[in-house]
């Protein structure tokens, strides 16, 4: 499958049949923070979704492939850097959606609550309670795997199993 090099990263760019990148390019900054979202039958899960001063730059992505907020069930993190989950806070209160899940490590889990209010601690999921595997549908299921020696204790990959799809975070980032 050949992907099309993105002519502007001011739109959503398409990865594989229902996964686009969301994430913010800005040439002056040290970091970027590689946010993805998966469409699954009205349904969406977003992957790192990155920092606060992103979020409306992210946000107007979703939109623009015409995904209500309300629409998104999951928040995967894959650590707890604040490139990558400073805006979790934006997604719950933007979304709105008591069915929202939080999907991380538990070693993670201990940082990420610490972004968002105490009464929302309960949609914190631990991979382990789930077997590492998330089915989105019969047709699309993702698989996480740890990486702990890469940059912290509760690091993973999450794999698309429906497209070969690989989520690695910041496994290959380097200043």
């Amino acid at each position: 499958m050949k992907i099309p090099m993105a002519t502007s990263y001011n739109k959503p760019v398409k990865v594989a049949d229902g996964i686009f990148w969301i994430g913010v390019h800005d040439p002056g900054a040290n970091l970027h923070c590689n946010s993805y979202i998966i469409i699954e039958n009205e349904r969406a899960l977003v992957i790192d979704g990155g920092s606060r001063p992103e979020f409306a730059e992210t946000m107007m992505k979703i939109l623009q492939l015409g995904i209500k907020p309300k629409s998104i069930v999951g928040l995967i993190y894959q650590h707890y850097d604040p490139d990558l989950c400073g805006s979790l806070s934006n997604f719950i209160d933007l979304c709105d959606n008591p069915e929202m899940r939080i999907y991380s490590n538990a070693s993670n889990n201990l940082f990420l609550r610490y972004y968002f209010e105490k009464h929302h601690h309960e949609k914190l999921v631990d991979l382990e309670s789930i077997n590492f595997e998330l089915k989105l549908s019969d047709n699309r299921k993702l698989r996480f795997f740890k990486t702990p020696y890469t940059h912290s204790a509760g690091s993973f990959v999450t794999l698309d199993e429906n497209t070969g799809t690989l989520f690695t975070s910041d496994l290959f980032g380097s200043f």
